[in-house]
């Protein structure tokens, strides 16, 4: 038993030092493994193979590489664009301007870095101008683009459903009424917001130009149809129509809206390989650490005291989203992810909770860590875009903090809001 603590205090201590995520999982999982169990070198590394020869988790490229094409395609302004002209005059409106468009570019790049990027870039100094602190402007930004893990298609419900061999198209239309739930909660504080302070809107557009902007931002709305269609339809499983997206936006972005260049695309490429390549061996490290915590029998500990202590379905939810949230301060959220999943599966049957419902409440909470200092990373990308420091940003967060945990308590307590629509759809029983 001691040696095993001491497997955890190995990851503590290089967590604590500022150790990269996953070679302070790595390390504190092989010396789990090979002191405290005695186990072969040789079953370490075919374990790190294993974790990722899983054939959902293939999907992550082609989705990550299309998002990264779309984000240099010129999409989001034709997506800003459309969005102004049906809501500028809205009370708010540019505000919801920013969640609207965040939410659509994420649909189709599901990455929130490139989201905030992207939107935050052209959305920033448009509603400083119209009276929004950056402050304000840099946080709603920075929360909007978190929306792009959990509207489909998103790599974090790949990476859950690989982990535990879910449907990814069931989890895919989990995440839509969550989605939909923050979406409204973050525009409705942004109108309240927008009044409380007396900024308004006195730009308007014809039906003329709602009809053209609508149209220019049509083939970037088709990628979204693109990607899902062909999965519903049973035509494609979700690494090939990942695949077919890349091709999609790879045409939209060079020779429809004209700004995707070959050197671009060849800077989307190395981007998405970095990016991949890291997901992969977070995905590897954690899940060899949570593999080392549960050959040691931890997830049977907790099992067991979690069924005789009497917890119910609710109690034990309250618990899971509090650990969560504290590591979420603390970690990268894919490593949480990884580790808190492999522990706590085996408690989904006996206290009647839905894996798919689970799902959604882990991207939820990783949507919270993603704004929450001092790992958040959604926090740096808007203090570079927003040429505002990250304290500002952090000043300006804790009011979107509340209306996401807001939200997490609405679909922890609501697991309809993530079951009917696949239920309706006919992918759960």
């Amino acid at each position: 038993m001691i040696l095993f603590i001491l497997g955890i205090v190995i990851f503590g201590v290089l967590l604590v030092l500022g150790t990269p995520i996953f070679i302070a999982m790595l390390c504190g999982g092989m010396w789990i493994f090979l002191v405290a169990l005695q186990c072969p070198l040789a079953m370490i590394a075919q374990m790190l193979v294993s974790n990722i020869d899983v054939f959902s988790l293939m999907a992550i490229a082609p989705f990550v590489l299309a998002g990264n094409l779309m984000a240099h395609s010129g999409a989001s302004r034709a997506l800003v664009n459309m969005t102004e002209a049906f809501l500028g005059r809205v009370p708010g409106g540019l505000g919801i301007v920013a969640v609207l468009s965040c939410s659509v570019f994420a649909a189709m790049c599901g990455s929130t870095i490139a989201t905030s990027a992207a939107i935050g870039s052209m959305l920033v100094q448009p509603m400083s101008e119209k009276g929004y602190p950056r402050s304000f402007s840099t946080a709603l930004l920075a929360t909007s683009g978190t929306l792009g893990i959990m509207i489909p298609p998103s790599i974090n419900f790949i990476i859950y459903g690989g982990i535990v061999s879910a449907s990814i198209p069931t989890l895919f239309m989990a995440g839509v009424v969550p989605g939909l739930l923050l979406m409204g909660i973050l525009a409705a504080l942004t109108v309240w917001y927008s009044k409380g302070k007396g900024i308004s809107s006195d730009k308007s557009f014809s039906w003329q130009e709602k009809l053209l902007y609508f149209g220019r931002a049509c083939p970037a709305l088709g990628l979204i149809f693109v990607i899902m269609a062909p999965i519903y339809t049973g035509l494609c499983t979700p690494t090939e129509s990942a695949a077919i997206a890349v091709v999609y936006a790879f045409l939209v972005g060079r020779f429809y809206y004209r700004k995707l260049t070959y050197s671009q695309l060849w800077v989307s490429l190395v981007s998405a390989a970095k990016t991949t390549a890291m997901l992969l061996i977070i995905i590897s490290s954690g899940l060899l650490f949570g593999g080392a915590l549960v050959a040691h029998g931890m997830a049977e500990m907790i099992s067991n005291w979690i069924i005789r202590s009497g917890f119910t379905w609710w109690q034990f939810l309250i618990v899971v989203n509090i650990i969560w949230l504290l590591l979420g301060f603390l970690m990268e959220s894919t490593s949480v992810l990884v580790i808190m999943v492999p522990l706590i599966i085996g408690l989904f049957k006996p206290l009647g909770i839905s894996p798919i419902h689970f799902g959604v409440l882990c991207v939820l909470n990783t949507e919270i860590a993603l704004i929450t200092p001092p790992v958040g990373i959604n926090l740096y990308v808007m203090s570079s875009v927003g040429k505002v420091p990250v304290e500002s940003v952090v000043k300006g967060i804790w009011p979107f903090v509340i209306a996401l945990l807001l939200g997490l308590i609405a679909i922890t307590y609501i697991p309809q809001m993530s079951l009917f629509l696949p239920k309706a759809l006919g992918l759960l029983e």
